[in-house]
């Protein structure tokens, strides 16, 4: 059975090779989009952080102002 599998595959390069570097090509954009988003929510979170150091409450309103996408509180 595997010699059948391996003469299949070597009759068929070119089909192999695309196969292959199919696959290369979607593991190595899912890593890359992985770790961006990770660095940018890792920036994001220090920089809030930074922001926001040394204030223990935030006192806002319950009345939103405007659209549910623009919504602001006052």
């Amino acid at each position: 059975m595997w010699n059948t599998i391996l003469k299949s595959l070597w009759s068929h390069k070119r089909r192999l090779l695309a196969t292959s570097s199919a696959v290369v090509i979607g593991v190595a954009f899912l890593a890359a989009a992985l770790s961006v988003g990770d660095t940018l929510t890792r920036g994001f979170d220090g920089l809030f952080s930074e922001a926001n150091a040394g204030t223990d409450v935030i006192v806002r309103n319950d009345t939103e102002i405007g659209f549910d996408d623009a919504a602001q509180r006052g």
